[in-house]
This record gives structure tokens, C-alpha cells and sequence, in this order.
């Protein structure tokens, strides 16, 4: 808005204006409408000084809002069996629910500084036959979507591609979940976005007040 108001301001008189040349003379400029080079001058002044606003309340956005200095990331892993291209029902229907859970992510955490990287991964055969629990594994900030919800793993029967192999199983409060909610996937991002947010304010805190003092105790 200040900006915009240095380009409302009526450009019809400004006090009288003294450049020093360097052939040590002095030019001296008495009206606008006379001088272009005066007027050039002024122009390219609320350029600038429209131009050095809107850097500074963009800068400001970035390290006022929650003390960050740039993007953080807020990171969901998940990994699920693979086998000649084709993954069971309830990891095709997790890989749904998540695709619209962090579109939700986005438009919740991007205004506060915070930016969702999503990773899938591919588990082979092997891999799964080795530890079936791994598949259908999602995670946020390295740790465990139970974690976050406050849930329990279980498995139970699945399907042919998985074999005889019982697959992962999530239950919270009661209720058990074969593929994973995108509510729930949503309701674990907020938490671990809350404690990032936290965390930062916490740290941003102490470095100030132990440039203020040599106290070792926090705010």
C-alpha cells in the first residue's frame, strides 16, 4: 500500500534539487516539467523505493511467520510392494488417499512457511516377502504414522499378489483401517507441521536470548 501511495503523490512541484557534476559544477534543476533528466530522476526513485517495499514484506514473510529463513520441508515417505508393475488393493487405495491428503497439506501448511515433499518407494518381492509389514508404510518427519495418531500396527489377509503374507493394518480408537484414510494421513501432518512450527519458535527464542545474555536458560 505504500507503495502505491508514492506513486499517487502529485508530481507537480518538489523542493529545489542540487546534483554535483564531476567537473565540480552545479546544476540546478527549479521545475520538473523543464529538466528531464529530473524527472527521470524522480521516476526511477519510486521505482526503487516501490520495489524495495514489496522485497522487504516478502522477506519479512519468510522469516517473521514461525522464524524460518526459507521453506521448510515437511516429508511423507511411503513405500509399498510392487510386483511386476502392479501393487494390492488396499496399497492402490493408500496411494489415492494420500495424493489428496497433501494436496489438503499444502493449502493448510504452505501459508506458514512449510512445504510438503512427497516420496514414494517401491519395495520389491524380496523385500517384502523379508518384513511384509513394511509395505503400506507411511511416514512423516522419519517418524511412523502411528506415531502421530497415536495408533497401532496390525496386519491381517490380503491378496494374491501379496501371496500368503498378511499385510499391514493400522487401528486407532478402536476402529481398524486396511488402507490408510487421507483424514488420517491430514490429522498426522497438522501434528508433525505443529511441532516443526514449535520447534522452530523455540529455537528462534533461545538464539535470541542468548545473544542477549549468556544465561543458559531458555524463554
Amino acid at each position: 500500500m505504500l507503495g502505491i501511495l508514492f506513486y499517487l503523490i502529485p508530481n507537480f512541484y518538489f523542493p529545489t534539487i542540487y546534483f554535483n557534476c564531476c567537473d565540480g559544477y552545479n546544476i540546478f534543476f527549479n521545475d520538473i516539467f523543464t529538466s528531464k533528466i529530473r524527472y527521470k530522476y524522480l521516476i526511477l526513485t519510486h521505482d526503487f523505493i516501490f520495489l524495495s517495499f514489496y522485497a522487504i514484506i516478502a522477506y519479512r514473510r519468510l522469516t517473521i511467520i514461525g522464524g524460518y529463513n526459507y521453506m521448510s520441508e515437511l516429508k511423507i515417505n511411503w513405500q509399498r510392494l510392487v510386483s511386476e508393475g502392479e501393487t494390492c488393493p488396499r496399497c492402490g487405495s493408500t496411494e489415492e488417499n494420500l495424493e489428496k491428503a497433501v494436496s489438503s497439506l499444502e493449502k493448510s501448511i504452505n501459508p506458514l512457511g512449510l512445504n510438503v515433499v512427497l516420496n514414494k518407494k517401491k519395495l520389491s518381492v524380496e523385500e517384502f516377502e523379508n518384513s511384509p509389514l513394511d509395505s503400506n508404510l507411511i511416514s512423516i518427519n522419519d517418524k511412523p504414522l502411528k506415531y502421530w495418531i497415536n495408533g497401532k500396527v496390525g496386519e491381517s489377509q490380503c491378496c494374491d499378489i501379496c501371496g500368503p503374507n498378511d499385510c499391514r493394518t493400522v487401528t486407532i480408537n478402536g476402529e481398524t483401517y486396511e488402507e490408510i484414510p487421507a483424514e488420517l494421513i491430514i490429522k498426522a501432518g497438522l501434528k508433525a507441521a505443529s511441532d516443526m512450527i514449535d520447534s522452530k519458535k523455540e529455537k528462534s527464542c533461545c538464539d535470541q536470548s542468548s545473544s542477549a545474555s549468556n544465561s543458559t536458560q531458555c524463554c
